[in-house]
């Protein structure tokens, strides 16, 4: 089945287009100011000095501005939380694929500013060295070198922009190494704390700019540039006059100025609004959340049960969650697998063990019971917690808010991916209104191991049977695909649900185009809401599968769950 184009636009079409009008719009930016500097008056004499570097340098750096102020934007969580929640009562499909698209423009704002930055950098490099090589001799306030052939570095370290700027490549290069991806998922740390240097750039880059070597002339009314004042010319060829035979004067020296700082107009409003989310999420956390319960379950998931007062949340959004005893910075994401509701306030969380933070976790709730990196071997067993400091942060939302949206929802996940969809599932299961919402609900659920969706089968089986007494059965598709064989079985599985799983069970994983075409034949013609959690294989080959055109007009809309 060939890919449509058609679908294509319209799935990421969007993202697209918001993309090449940022990256025109870069570009325009930067020619921009590349030809303000070449032909505006004021900077005849620096430009005269430092030739195409001068524009090139400030062309850079108008691009890091506006980049430094935009990338911003998608780390207001609250502020997008708040969008997304208009848009779904809204129903603007075209709106949440922008939201979707955050990370991304994100990720695309930060390799702007690195490209940028490193010609900003190469273009000082020769600025200074023409600083020191076409020393002005008649008149010396233009220089930012002190005597003719003055060492170029020291030009550089002796300002202000140039000490700044050294520290802000330091950072940058930090930031840029930890945020690759083999260093991110193995160091997350690394990532972390390297993003809080972030702070101390932004504050450099303010000031970038204070006393700065680049001057502007700032008499153009009494002394036209390229003039020579009392018969005064310069060693070096110049251009044509920047006057008309009426405008031309030269009556005194020209006089010279800083340009001063630019950053803080592209920066002061992006960075007030990321600043005033900071602020009221600083003021949420204020009100410590409580652990009321934990749960360890097999193949190593942690379910924490928490209550905080004022919480209020939707199926579907995450939390970010920090214990002091573990980190006083670390913050991690973590999706609702139970949302609060009017009758009970409690909410939870699934947490897989797989990492230094998360074994830590493990250690302080269970103390030498399951030691740091070996399994969790306690199977559904409630024990009662600590007096454990926990912080939380959020909600904040995400694609899988989204699911409400549809009639048809075909849900995908791969191992701990299920856990987004845990929350609605609780939802769906005592909301009557999502349940007369809902046409169909296909739940397709890939992992490596029976034993693994222990924890989740049980709400499965009791959804199913709700499902039954309402005379809904068929509402709810559920599908297990095991990637390795267990001679086990399900028999680690709770009695209630084994014969559940066993009769839903397949080994290996699902042929995709069968599955797209079998919804395509029971409901054509029909908007279909596609949702996927899992590694990148799985939800690259969903999106795919969504592009593909089919028979009978059905569409089907793609979400990815992205932290």
């Amino acid at each position: 089945m060939a890919l449509s184009i058609r679908r294509w636009i319209t799935h990421i079409g969007i993202k697209w287009i918001i993309m090449m009008i940022w990256a025109i719009v870069c570009i325009l930016l930067f020619k921009w100011t590349y030809s303000l500097y070449k032909y505006e008056p004021s900077f005849y004499y620096v430009h005269q000095m430092l030739g195409s570097w001068l524009c090139i340098s400030r062309a850079a750096a108008s691009v890091i501005n506006l980049n430094c102020g935009l990338i911003l934007l998608p780390m207001c969580r609250t502020v997008m939380t708040a969008c997304r929640g208009l848009q779904r009562k809204m129903s603007l499909y075209t709106m949440r694929m922008i939201l979707d698209s955050c990370k991304g423009f994100h990720i695309a704002c930060a390799y702007a500013i690195i490209v940028a930055s490193v010609i900003h950098y190469i273009a000082h490099v020769f600025n200074a060295k023409n600083f020191s090589m076409n020393y002005n001799r008649i008149y010396k306030n233009v220089n930012a070198a002190r005597y003719q052939d003055e060492d170029p570095i020291w030009i550089v370290l002796g300002t202000v922009p140039g000490a700044t700027g050294m520290m802000m490549m330091i950072i940058l290069c930090l930031v840029v190494t930890s945020s690759i991806k083999y260093n991110r998922e193995n160091n997350y740390n690394l990532f972390w704390y390297s993003h809080k240097l972030v702070a101390l750039m932004y504050i450099l880059l303010l000031v970038h700019a204070f006393r700065g070597p680049l001057r502007k002339q700032l008499n153009i009314v009494h002394h036209t540039p390229g003039c020579k004042f009392q018969n005064m010319s310069f060693p070096w060829p110049e251009p044509e006059f920047y006057h008309s035979a009426k405008s031309y004067s030269c009556d005194e020296e020209p006089k010279f100025g800083e340009i001063g700082c630019e950053s803080y107009v592209w920066v002061s409003v992006p960075l007030i609004i990321y600043l005033g989310d900071v602020m009221y999420r600083v003021l949420r956390r204020s009100n410590t959340a409580q652990i009321v319960g934990t749960v360890c379950h097999a193949d190593n998931v942690i379910e924490l049960k928490m209550i905080k007062d004022g919480f209020k949340a939707y199926p579907g959004q995450f939390i970010l969650l920090q214990f002091p005893a573990i980190s006083a910075f670390e913050w991690h994401p973590f999706s609702l697998t139970l949302c609060p509701t009017e009758g009970s306030p409690v909410f939870s969380v699934h947490i897989r063990v797989c990492g230094d933070w998360s074994g830590r976790l493990q250690k302080l709730l269970f103390g030498d019971s399951t030691g740091e990196g070996e399994e969790c071997k306690i199977l559904m067993k409630d024990i009662h917690p600590k007096k454990i400091k926990l912080n939380l942060d959020g909600p904040f939302s995400s694609p899988m808010e989204d699911t409400t949206q549809y009639r048809l929802v075909l849900c995908v996940a791969g191992g701990i991916g299920i856990t987004p969809f845990a929350s609605f599932l609780n939802d769906f299961r005592t909301n009557e209104k999502y349940r007369k919402r809902f046409r169909r609900l296909y739940l397709i659920w890939t992992t490596k191991v029976v034993r693994a969706i222990g924890w989740f089968a049980e709400l499965i089986h009791c959804l199913h049977k709700e499902l039954w007494d309402f005379n809904r059965p068929d509402i709810l598709d559920v599908r297990f695909h095991f990637t390795t064989m267990d001679k086990n079985l399900c028999k680690e599985l709770p009695d209630s649900c084994q014969e559940y799983v066993r009769k839903r069970l397949t080994y290996g994983r699902p042929i995709w185009k069968d599955l797209f075409n079998e919804i395509v034949s029971c409901h054509p013609g029909r908007k279909v809401g596609v949702f996927a959690c899992g590694p990148k294989p799985l939800t690259r080959a969903i999106k795919i599968s969504c592009w593909r055109k089919y028979p009978q007009n059905t569409k089907f809309e793609f979400h990815q769950e992205v932290y």
